[in-house]
């Protein structure tokens, strides 16, 4: 049935071609087929809505070159959106978790109906402080099976001549821009630069990176970039993108905050990154984060175009609860504390500036008050200077950190995301409005058992499938 309605889109997947694989563990194919792949898809299939045919039949015997459809998924109607075969390799020494591709269209409006992800067993780690990162990096994946990637462009509804542009540079290199109307106008908002037409894609990292990817260093932590971050973000950038293929609508109130770039103008916009605060000069020198979300380390990356960026890094953010107690620290013991309402700012001594992260509150007046070493400051104006102990500090301006500030329930109490909408999405261990309801389990897909949330093992359609979820959006 094809219906013109948007509708929640529905994903299912099937794990057979995954647990076949005798040579990877199976707690590692637990993880996958219990955890990471249900996680992203109730991830998608929340913000997503599609209209169209209400089944789809795969025709296709192969899906992203040599992975085997079963055959009993062959010609045979499923009542769902998309269709995900899920498998599994091995790549010793390498740490990439996986990679994805779609494999079918629909007849309605060329949408991909069908995809795979393989995941290298190599790069999936069973430590619960390891999940939330994975689940990010699968919905990485799903992303690029239903919309952004550079095969798919020239399918999408708007038109390859409204979405996409390429230019040869004086160095004979190419450079791919993206244009859609919602994604260029989002741009223009959150760079300051009302006469900017176009995003720029990744141009280094090869044919698995170029083109296909946000530009690593005009976008840094968002998470379609072609390297993840610690802190790694929905932004209103995929979404627009998404939204603007004409396959989809967008629930944009489940986007995330990106600070990278935020008001830096047109020529940051474009990769003149050389001046802005995002770019550092002194490898593995410790500094804040643009937008004081955690510490960052200056370093290399292989898609930043031989500059130095301050990239966050695991055990430096500042808004987590730190259930790991993993935090790294440059200053004395006591001195500094994450959670959902710490801030990075960096005290000066006569030898350096370290950074640090201080439980940092905003009252009605917009007065700033952090508290170091246990002790309350209030910061009235950015000109004001705080002395505290051996160290001094230049205050923030109050006026941007608090307008700045999360509107979420306890903002989340460091366990979570702050969504544009006020709610928070909760890390794999937590749940509540708040984030504050602790699930106390030793294992992953324990954890997940537990939950029982949104995910139904089943068999579809009357036949016994092995390792077949179907989804639904709530």
């Amino acid at each position: 049935n094809d219906s013109p309605i948007f509708r929640p889109m529905k994903i299912a997947a099937d794990f057979s071609n995954l647990r076949n694989r005798g040579f990877i563990d199976e707690k590692v194919k637990n993880l996958i087929s219990e955890v990471l792949v249900p996680r992203a898809a109730a991830y998608l299939s929340g913000i997503l809505k599609v209209k169209g045919p209400t089944h789809l039949s795969v025709s296709e015997e192969h899906c992203g070159g040599d992975i085997v459809i079963p055959p009993q998924f062959r010609d045979t109607a499923f009542e769902t959106d998309l269709f995900l075969f899920v498998d599994g390799f091995n790549e010793a020494g390498s740490s990439y978790l996986a990679f994805a591709s779609s494999c079918q269209l629909n007849s309605y409006n060329n949408r991909p109906n069908v995809g795979i992800i393989n995941f290298n067993a190599a790069g999936v780690s069973l430590a619960l402080k390891e999940v939330d990162n994975m689940i990010s990096a699968t919905l990485h994946e799903m992303i690029h099976v239903v919309g952004f990637d550079s095969q798919l462009f020239p399918s999408f509804p708007l038109g390859i001549d409204q979405l996409y542009e390429a230019e040869r540079a004086t160095d004979g290199t190419v450079r791919a821009y993206l244009k859609s109307p919602g994604l260029v106008a989002h741009a223009r908002t959150h760079f300051n630069c009302s006469s900017l037409t176009r995003v720029p894609l990744e141009n280094e990292g090869g044919a698995s990176s170029a083109t296909s990817h946000f530009e690593k260093l005009v976008l840094g932590n968002e998470l379609m970039t072609a390297q993840l971050s610690a802190a790694s973000v929905v932004s209103p950038f995929t979404m627009q993108l998404l939204a603007d293929s004409g396959w989809y609508t967008v629930e944009f109130g489940k986007a995330e905050s990106l600070g990278w770039g935020q008001g830096r103008g047109c020529d940051f916009a474009q990769g003149s990154v050389a001046d802005s605060a995002e770019v550092c000069r002194v490898m593995d020198q410790a500094a804040c984060t643009v937008d004081r979300m955690g510490m960052s380390i200056c370093g290399l990356s292989v898609f930043s175009d031989g500059f130095m960026v301050r990239s966050f890094f695991k055990d430096g953010l500042c808004t987590t609860s730190n259930f790991f107690n993993s935090s790294i620290s440059y200053l004395p013991t006591g001195w500094t504390s994450t959670g959902g309402n710490s801030r990075c700012f960096e005290l000066e001594d006569s030898e350096s500036a370290r950074p640090g992260c201080f439980p940092t509150f905003c009252d009605v007046k917009g007065v700033v008050t952090l508290t170091l070493n246990a002790t309350n400051y209030t910061c009235t104006s950015s000109n004001q200077v705080i002395f505290a102990g051996p160290f001094r500090m230049q205050c923030p301006d109050p006026l941007k950190i608090c307008a700045d500030r999360p509107k979420c329930p306890g903002e989340c109490s460091g366990n979570g995301k702050c969504l544009s909408d006020g709610t928070c999405s909760c890390d794999f261990l937590f749940k509540g409005p708040a984030c504050n309801i602790h699930r106390v389990c030793d294992d992953p897909v324990i954890c997940e058992r537990m939950a029982i949330d949104r995910v139904t093992s089943a068999s579809l359609m009357g036949m016994a499938l092995i390792g077949l979820f179907l989804l639904l959006a709530n």
